[in-house]
């Protein structure tokens, strides 16, 4: 229907689709049922819902994008492109809830001391376990030249995911059998 009119309603509807399909562990051997889960995992881990809706609370903003900066061992890092100043921030995102406190206080303390330019921070909050550190993206050589990476990294969380749906679908044992 997309193509016949058009426009690109597929595109929004895609992670919900994925969403469904995966609550209702639907059979992911099928090819185009997997093929449509990694296209909305991929839309998904992109468009990152969650985190979009706390940098707009926290900073009483619109988002308008999101791209991926890079992984680190404790966390993961995000540029947020909003709709008033300062325009970009960085928000960095791990389940290590001290070690984001720490780095806050760190970097504040480092603001009052050095003459060099640390990241200022907007904002820390915790929601449901995972930690959201929001702060002031200076523009540089960053990991965000590593795109190509990231689109592999990305893919690679798709497919493990389905794999894992299809593991747990494969799941035999002598006294019930077959999962399904």
């Amino acid at each position: 229907l997309d193509l016949r009119r058009d426009c690109k309603y597929l595109d929004s509807l895609l992670p919900l689709v994925t969403l469904g399909q995966l609550a209702d562990l639907a059979d992911v051997r099928n090819l185009e049922t997997r093929g449509l889960c990694l296209q909305g995992l991929e839309t998904f881990i992109d468009n990152n819902l969650l985190l979009k809706a706390i940098v707009e609370e926290q900073l009483n903003t619109t988002v308008i994008n999101v791209s991926s900066v890079g992984n680190g061992v404790t966390a993961t890092c995000y540029c947020v492109e909003i709709s008033n100043f300062p325009f970009q921030l960085i928000v960095k995102i791990s389940k290590h809830y001290e070690l984001m406190c720490e780095e806050k206080n760190m970097n504040e303390f480092l603001c009052k001391k050095v003459s060099f330019k640390i990241p200022e921070t907007y904002f820390l909050t915790e929601k449901d376990g995972v930690s959201y550190l929001g702060m002031e993206f200076i523009n540089g050589v960053s990991g965000r030249t590593l795109k190509l990476k990231h689109i592999k990294d990305k893919k690679h969380l798709a497919n493990n995911i389905i794999d894992c749906f299809f593991d747990m679908q494969s799941v035999h044992n002598d006294k019930f059998g077959a999962f399904d």
